[in-house]
């Protein structure tokens, strides 16, 4: 996981390192624009910790007034034990196996720049697209007390 390193030693700078090497810019703005890490406090539950990734482009050299919006999903730091107890390692890789394929059959499900998993110690991290403008979280539909809001 994170190159053998703990989640709980993880800093805002390796993980904004980290996003710059994942992410689709081009090499003339990869170092150029400002990333900003916020925390989705409630979103992931008891299973995840959740950050919303802001990338502002207006500083790069082509200057476009934009900022891109992706969410970064991982196990809680501390949290590898109940992480592999649940499985949770299970969501990377249903994006790296099957995420393409409902792609192409027109099932909408965000874009992935990222899936990681570990099955044996519970690790896992997806960075992927914010949809939180454009979708609503599927487990408001079951209510508050289903496993998908935990």
């Amino acid at each position: 996981m994170w190159a053998n390193e703990a989640s709980s030693t993880l800093t805002d700078e390796s993980l904004i390192a980290w996003v710059r090497t994942i992410l689709p810019l081009a090499d003339d703005v990869r170092d150029q624009v400002t990333i900003k890490l916020s925390p989705l406090s409630g979103a992931g539950g008891l299973s995840a910790q959740m950050l919303k990734i802001t990338v502002d482009c207006s500083s790069g050299p082509s200057r476009f007034e934009q900022q891109l919006s992706y969410v970064l999903k991982m196990n809680h730091a501390g949290g590898l034990d109940s992480s592999q107890q649940l499985g949770n390692a299970r969501e990377a890789h249903f994006y790296q196996d099957f995420s393409k394929a409902l792609l192409e059959a027109n099932v909408q499900t965000p874009v992935v720049y990222c899936a990681e998993g570990n099955m044996n110690d519970g690790s896992y991290r997806l960075l992927m697209d914010d949809l939180s403008t454009s979708a609503v979280q599927s487990g408001y539909f079951f209510g508050p007390g289903s496993p998908l809001n935990w």
